[in-house]
């Protein structure tokens, strides 16, 4: 299967879809603007996986608001089993490589459209 590092939503398979983006972000060798730039990509990743729950799963949206309020309240921030953000630096990918890579992986919504792209 071959990945497409765009950034925006594909599907992986018939349960998961994800965002991929190829990145030179290395936190080892420069925290805060590493941090900077993940962050940036947490939002970017985070606003389109919104937008396509609210399309496709407003259920999901209305439960994750509940869970994330509560969190919030109570003890701070813990993700949830159906995403996940993943991120693999340049010298864990391999050592001769510039660029890393930055990843939302979600389970996909009953009715998305995702197969539609092909």
């Amino acid at each position: 299967m071959e990945y497409n590092f765009d950034g925006k939503i594909h599907a992986i398979n018939k349960d998961y879809a994800s965002i991929l983006k190829k990145t030179d972000v290395d936190v080892k060798s420069n925290v805060m603007d590493g941090l900077s730039s993940l962050s940036e990509l947490v939002k970017d990743y985070s606003h389109q996986y919104a937008e396509y729950l609210y399309e496709f799963n407003k259920e999901k949206v209305i439960k994750i608001l509940e869970e994330k309020i509560s969190e919030f309240g109570i003890n701070g921030c813990t993700f949830d089993e159906d995403y996940q953000f993943i991120y693999r630096p340049p010298w864990a990918v391999g050592a001769l490589l510039k660029d890393g890579s930055f990843a939302l992986k979600f389970k996909r919504a009953e009715k998305d459209n995702l197969d539609d792209e092909k």
